[in-house]
């Protein structure tokens, strides 16, 4: 099987299949272990958290409330802390850490 990759595209071999299972375009952040940039583009609140516990190991709980809110930005070598930071002032939200774990309340403003 051939497949020609172009300039920001990736895919995924399944060894247990012995198979290619995914072609993709590549995003930014997709290069955040290079680059610690993390960009959002009107992306889910609940997708934004997806991606922080992902990049930074951390937890976080938040209210449902939040899964219908949009986010957009760009964070140059952001911590997790850093973003959520900018999360609750724009939503007008508060925020607790304890380690590695952030608890996100109150009522958002979106």
């Amino acid at each position: 099987e051939i497949h020609i990759l172009t300039n920001k595209e990736s895919i995924n071999y399944s060894v247990g299949k012995s198979e290619f299972t995914e072609k993709s375009q590549l995003q930014l952040r997709d290069y955040f272990w290079h680059n610690k940039i993390l960009e959002f583009k009107n992306e889910s609140l609940e997708g934004v958290f997806v991606e922080l516990e992902n990049k930074f190991n951390v937890s976080i709980d938040y209210p449902t409330e939040l899964v219908k809110c949009r986010f957009s930005s760009r964070f140059h070598a952001a911590s997790a802390e850093d973003i959520i930071k900018q999360v609750c002032l724009l939503y007008q939200l508060n925020y607790s850490k304890k380690s590695n774990y952030f608890k996100i309340s109150g009522v958002p403003n979106c």
